[in-house]
């Protein structure tokens, strides 16, 4: 992020896609993952990379567990959450990293089946 306008940008679309605020507009969901990815990309470092896409895969899968999100937002989420998640493990090199990984993919399923099984 070079500028303080950009740092906001991002900041905002997270927030955006976090609390759903334009349900009806998914393109701000592609458009933050397409952001993130690129940012993401800029670093130099595979562990800023890793942190990253741990975070985007965080925010989704917080919003698609919130009970106040509108229901297709949380499933379009949990549709898209496939793309940081297989980043995030492209760079996984320690066996502690993919345990980590692996864990957050069951913290996935569980969540997402409690959440969106009964919707």
């Amino acid at each position: 992020m070079k500028t303080l306008s950009d740092k906001l940008g991002y900041f905002s679309q997270r927030a955006n896609v976090r609390y759903a605020l334009q349900p009806d507009n998914p393109a701000l969901l592609y458009n933050y993952l397409q952001q993130n990815c690129m940012l993401a990309d800029s670093h130099a470092s595979r562990q800023v990379k890793r942190r990253f896409h741990r975070q985007a895969v965080r925010l989704l899968l917080d919003t698609l567990c919130d009970d106040c999100i509108d229901l297709h937002w949380r499933h379009l989420c949990l549709d898209q959450i496939h793309q940081p998640l297989l980043a995030l493990q492209s760079l996984a090199r320690s066996d502690h990293e993919r345990r980590q990984d692996s864990h957050l993919i069951c913290e996935l399923r569980l969540l997402s089946h409690y959440f969106l099984s009964g919707a």
